[in-house]
């Protein structure tokens, strides 16, 4: 028998299958046996180790690992014994076959294989998708085959030591262990558990064992007990002091004690160990990297990088050193590279040493790029190298990273002053990314010029709103800040996102409400749910950025315009019974649940006072933010009062009184009753000042109905009653320009017959169409070219103002008005002659006619 394969076990049935199966290429090349002694399995261990081998055996387990492991020597009859633990497997047979098939076998005693440790999950899954890494894993060189000769064996109760003959021969084969990690705390636990009894036991036998106090250290460490794991590896360094041990041999007490030093930060200590052990016997890889981590974290910068340096060139050839040579040292730092770059970039970035920072750029693991990305940023830009930072963002386009360069580029663009932005976006604008339409966006905002529509079509153009970081906001704010609809960029993003935008647009940017402000008093109400929705995330956010900053009105304006489109959303989006009854737990958020009680208290303004407070109260629970708005709400008390709704009913039909009073020319008793009315409102209904609008047109105060009917057009900007005459003021004050911007409004949504027909009267009388050319409702006026007319002088005016009535005065106004549009003021103020000489284009009569 050539080979003998001998392993003890116990409870290894998470990893026996890969282990034994990966011996299956062996047994078949080479002429074995395999022997598996089971020190008292209770899991599915005997059951794999059956379906490989009939030679199991069973041993009680008596906590001595070397006396177990002879007694598989013991059932070995090979030539040669392979010792493989059950958490381990061959990687790559095949130089363990041909070691066999040749003449190899008989020029040597022992063979060395390289050992690599998975300790997390992490690596698992790195290594099953990456074999590659195995060489970045830690491990070492370890004696696992062995001539079996009668004298051959193993000793010590714990970390068994075969007493291996030499020469010894290294092979290309490689061992993964997996036994440094578990999916059972438990049954790690246990381990450690019997492993650190059994230590102290034979130290309590053996004080003086360096070996038993460096493997209690391990354990210690292992289970994450610093303190005691240094405490244990002094106590290894000083007996092998006291003993005169020649430390060159024995180099693992160096490399242990010193990642103990580090994991307990005793950085001083920590470079004076490091020191004293390279002199021992330099070409430690550890030893260097640790070396190097105490000089980083003392900031003695320029030595920590010629100690990375040095690090890393042993990294590069490792199986060429020294440490890799020892087979008593396990050299954790292999994998360390990329820390070490890491290291690097920060150390250069601390003495400026920019270029030298720039050349390690494209050698880090693209992981670890995330941690150092706005160190290399700065770096880029501190030596104005914004050509090659270009090239470098192809690279990470290339590599799925842009976004990481992009939030390193945000935080260096967030530490520049005002005068410092200009280079910075202008360095960037040739980036092959969404990211330099930003910068254009943002350098439109510096310069504080108009930029037109079709510009900000231009940078939003392949931009995907919906995914792209919060910061592309600024693209969203130039376009508010310009009065350009925002519909067609966030029209297919969802709510949050708006949110997470205007957030960023408020937290980056002064005077956001008064933006907000001037952007919904430019742009009026539509059905639209994609405006509704808008219009309600815009004025949320003005409510709660003006709170202190807007005048009464505005506030009022702006907390009106959100309860209303946010009201008529939800109806879009809720069924009447959702909304009626109240299902606030349904509904997306406490915003909606807001609105909901919002909604229900309207539908008891007027019939229920102590519901309509009730509600308003629960909607200051569910969205506290809103609570200013809704006490205006409280404190206004526009309800009736029972004693007036028995007299008049509601105040809408007081309302319908005064208008009825009005056109009947009743204007004192309208005035009358306007008193009344306006004890249950105040100056935010729009009624109010639609009515106290219609009264001054009336009597003939142009300028005063002007002011109130704009003022009823800012509190309710959809009533068409209130555009109408608006249109009609300006029409009567023969501003004919705002006249028919405002009339066109109007007529676009018009759809009482009446109305549209009157508008149309007014278009003729302005000379924009002809007399039998009517418009057609077809909510599109640009056929007219409303916007382009030339309109003709009227027909002279003349204005007579009187004293009062008599009917000589009127016999004379009568005649007039035969040929000239003629106009009767009852003079009371010198106001009113102020307004008559506004609208009149010529006086026909010399004087003040009485």
């Amino acid at each position: 028998m050539q080979l003998s394969i001998a392993m003890m076990v116990k409870n290894e049935g998470e990893h026996l299958e890969r282990c034994l199966q990966s011996l299956v290429p062996i047994m078949e090349a080479v002429e074995s046996e395999l022997i598996i002694v089971d020190t008292g399995s209770d899991d599915n261990t005997v059951d794999i180790a059956r379906k490989y081998t009939d030679k199991v055996y069973f041993h009680q387990w008596n906590d001595h690992f070397s006396e177990i492991r002879n007694i598989t020597i013991n059932y070995s009859s090979g030539e040669w014994i392979f010792t493989i633990d059950g958490d381990e497997f061959v990687y790559n047979p095949e130089p363990i076959i041909e070691f066999f098939n040749s003449q190899l076998h008989k020029q040597y005693n022992t063979v060395l294989l390289d050992i690599r440790n998975i300790t997390t999950y992490d690596k698992q899954i790195e290594f099953e998708r990456n074999n590659d890494i195995l060489h970045k894993l830690t491990g070492q060189l370890t004696k696992k085959i062995f001539r079996n000769t009668p004298d051959f064996h193993f000793k010590g109760a714990i970390h068994n030591q075969p007493q291996a003959e030499k020469p010894y021969v290294k092979i290309d084969s490689f061992l993964v262990h997996f036994g440094y990690m578990s999916t059972d705390p438990e049954l790690m636990e246990k381990k450690f558990q019997r492993t650190a009894r059994i230590l102290k036991q034979e130290l309590d036998n053996d004080p003086w064992n360096v070996y038993y106090w460096f493997q209690l250290s391990v354990s210690y460490a292992m289970h994450k007990e610093p303190k005691k794991a240094l405490d244990c590896a002094i106590k290894a360094y000083d007996t092998a002091n006291e003993l005169n041990y020649d430390f060159s041999k024995r180099m693992y007490l160096y490399v242990h004690f010193a990642a103990m030093y580090l994991q307990n930060k005793m950085y001083q200590e920590l470079e004076n160990l490091c020191v004293e052990g390279l002199n021992v016997a330099d070409g430690y890889m550890d030893l260097y990297y640790y070396l190097a981590i105490s000089h980083f974290e003392q900031g003695k910068n320029q030595s920590a990088i010629q100690y990375f340096k040095k690090y890393l060139a042993i990294n590069e050839n490792y199986e060429d050193s020294i440490g890799y040579m020892d087979t008593t040292v396990i050299e954790k730092s292999i994998d360390s590279r990329d820390s070490a770059l890491k290291a690097l970039i920060i150390l250069y970035d601390r003495e400026e040493m920019y270029e030298d920072l720039i050349n390690l750029v494209y050698d880090i693991e693209l992981d670890t790029l995330k941690d150092v990305m706005s160190l290399i940023v700065n770096a880029y830009i501190s030596i104005g190298e914004y050509r090659e930072l270009i090239k470098y963002e192809n690279y990470l386009i290339d590599n799925n990273m842009m976004q990481d360069l992009h939030l390193a580029l945000e935080r260096y663009y967030d530490t520049l002053k005002t005068n410092n932005k200009e280079e910075f976006l202008k360095g960037l604008l040739d980036l092959n990314s969404n990211y330099s339409k930003l910068c254009k966006a943002r350098l439109y905002l510096l310069e504080q010029k108009d930029c037109d529509k079709s510009k900000i079509q231009e940078l939003i153009m392949n931009i995907d709103f919906q995914y792209a970081p919060n910061y592309y906001g600024d693209i969203i704010y130039l376009s508010l800040v310009n009065n350009i609809n925002i519909n067609f960029i966030v029209n297919s993003i969802r709510e949050n996102k708006i949110n997470e935008y205007f957030e960023f647009i408020s937290d980056n940017h002064e005077s956001v409400e008064r933006k907000i402000y001037n952007y919904l008093t430019y742009y009026r109400s539509t059905d639209r749910i994609q405006d509704l929705r808008l219009n309600k995330s815009l004025a949320k956010y003005g409510v709660i950025l003006g709170e202190t900053n807007f005048s009464e009105e505005e506030y009022q304006y702006i907390f009106f315009r959100y309860i209303k489109e946010g009201i008529h959303y939800l109806k879009n989006l809720y069924n009447d019974e959702m909304l009626s009854y109240l299902y606030t737990s349904h509904v997306k958020n406490n915003e909606e649940a807001f609105l909901i009680y919002i909604m229900n208290a309207f539908n008891y303004k007027e019939e229920d006072q102590l519901k309509y407070v009730q509600y308003l109260k629960s909607a200051i629970n569910e969205f506290p933010i809103m609570a200013k708005g809704v006490k205006l709400m409280l404190d206004r008390q526009s309800f009736i009062t029972e004693d007036n709704h028995n007299s008049h009913n509601s105040l809408n039909k007081l309302r319908f009184e005064i208008e009825d009073k009005i056109s009947q020319g009743e204007i004192t008793e309208a005035k009358r009753l306007l008193i009344e009315y306006n004890k249950y409102s105040d100056d935010h209904d729009p009624n109010l000042q639609s009515m106290k609008g219609i009264i001054a047109m009336v009597e003939g105060k142009y300028y005063k109905s002007l002011e109130l009917f704009e003022k009823a057009n800012k509190i309710d900007d959809e009533n068409l009653d209130i555009l109408y005459n608006l249109g009609y003021v300006y029409y009567m004050l023969n501003d004919y320009t705002n006249a028919v911007t405002i009339l066109k409004k109007c007529y676009k949504y018009a759809e009482d017959e009446e109305l549209i027909k009157d508008i149309n009267g007014l278009f003729v009388e302005m000379k924009v169409i002809e007399d039998n050319e009517p418009l057609e409702n077809t909510n599109d006026l640009s056929q007219h070219k409303l916007t382009d007319v030339d309109f003709r002088k009227q027909q002279t005016k003349l204005v007579f103002f009187s004293k009062g009535d008599d009917k000589f005065s009127q016999d004379i106004i009568d005649y007039l008005s035969t040929k000239f549009d003629v106009r009767k003021i009852v003079v009371k103020d010198t106001k009113q002659i102020d307004e008559g000489m506004h609208w009149l284009i010529f006086v026909g009569l010399n004087g003040v006619m009485s």
